[in-house]
């Protein structure tokens, strides 16, 4: 039975189709967001790739300018739709959330083997040869950082704030095809699908528990064995 805990949602949210339009708009605002950031730091002849992968810096820049659009959009969305993030995590957590963490990684293991099958590739993966230093900073952004402004946005402003008035389920596929349609530069069809049905775990993780902290460490968890085994 699920948690009660939950307590974002407001008579004053958009219906449906309301929410469904801001979804689409606050994601558009923050992928423009994100490109911004990229630019005011030299632009994508930056990115620059090595025989194991996206350089560190490049891979830096990546993840502090999604985590930029994403914190500053849903800054925006927290003054709009106010309400109280929950980010305790219970014993009663603790299930779920290992429960999703299995589901998302043996999705994101399928998806990597099928990706890899029909020559999908993957430019996401940093390279992790270049040092402590560099590697740990790459572990604070891409594990820390890029999880927290990502749940932020998708699982607590988009999914239980703005498609608070629409039926579950078309809240939680919204913000999964969001999630993953954010991802698509990275890859292709195969990687967008794979992180949509992550999403869709998060989504259901964040609504079973009723607080964000259950999902932020799935998807850090995620992130870090993803670095581990792409890199």
């Amino acid at each position: 039975m699920e948690h009660q805990r939950d307590s974002l949602r407001n008579p004053a949210v958009p219906g449906t189709a309301g929410g469904l339009l801001v979804t689409l708009c606050a994601l558009v605002l923050a992928i423009l967001l994100s490109q911004l950031t990229v630019l005011a730091a030299g632009g994508p002849g930056l990115m620059r790739f090595t025989e194991r992968g996206l350089a560190p810096y490049p891979f830096t820049l990546l993840a502090l300018s999604s985590a930029t659009g994403f914190l500053a959009v849903s800054a925006l969305l927290g003054v709009l739709f106010r309400g109280r993030i929950d980010l305790s995590l219970r014993r009663n957590d603790l299930l779920p959330a290992a429960a999703a963490l299995a589901a998302v990684f043996l999705a994101n293991m399928a998806g990597t083997a099928i990706g890899s099958r029909i020559g999908e590739d993957y430019s996401g993966a940093p390279d992790l040869s270049f040092g402590r230093l560099a590697t740990a900073v790459i572990f604070l952004v891409g594990v820390l950082l890029a999880p927290a402004a990502e749940e932020l946005f998708f699982r607590e402003m988009l999914l239980t704030r703005i498609l608070a008035g629409a039926p579950r389920w078309l809240a939680i596929t919204a913000t999964a095809a969001a999630f993953g349609a954010f991802h698509l530069a990275a890859g292709g069809v195969v990687l967008v699908l794979t992180l949509a049905s992550m999403g869709v775990v998060l989504a259901w993780l964040r609504l079973k528990t009723g607080s964000l902290a259950a999902p932020f460490l799935v998807h850090a968890l995620n992130n870090a064995i993803a670095l581990v085994l792409l890199s």
